[in-house]
């Protein structure tokens, strides 16, 4: 892994920290497991879900959450367990997916318009 996509799942592991996730877990990875969990499975997670996987389409495919949870599957994962820490989470999510789906959709409209089709991306 590179230097600057290892200061990025940091920053990423910061964020769910700071909403009371275990730090060593990836948001991504946290509403993984939180939106397969039968047993805690709800319309926030699947929202959460919804929107990271949405953000992060042009470079993992359809299922990023999924797919950050398979890679930590024996992880611990903890929800924090009120709607404070929900909130939190809500604002990290959605202000970061902005940011990063203006990046990553703008990189992908012009890669395909001067025909790079590279690994998804």
């Amino acid at each position: 892994m590179g230097y600057f996509k290892n200061l990025l799942v940091g920053v990423d592991q910061l964020g769910n920290a700071i909403a009371a996730g275990n730090p060593d877990n990836t948001i991504s990875s946290r509403v993984g497991y939180f939106s397969l969990d039968k047993d805690r499975v709800t319309s926030y997670w699947k929202t959460m879900e919804f929107i990271i996987d949405t953000t992060f389409r042009p470079v993992d495919g359809p299922n990023h959450c999924r797919d950050s949870f398979y890679a930590d599957h024996e992880d611990v994962f903890y929800d924090g367990g009120n709607d404070f820490v929900r909130v939190i989470l809500s604002i990290i999510i959605i202000i970061s997916c902005i940011k990063i789906s203006i990046l990553l959709y703008t990189i992908w409209v012009v890669r395909r318009l001067f025909g790079y089709k590279k690994n998804n991306f």
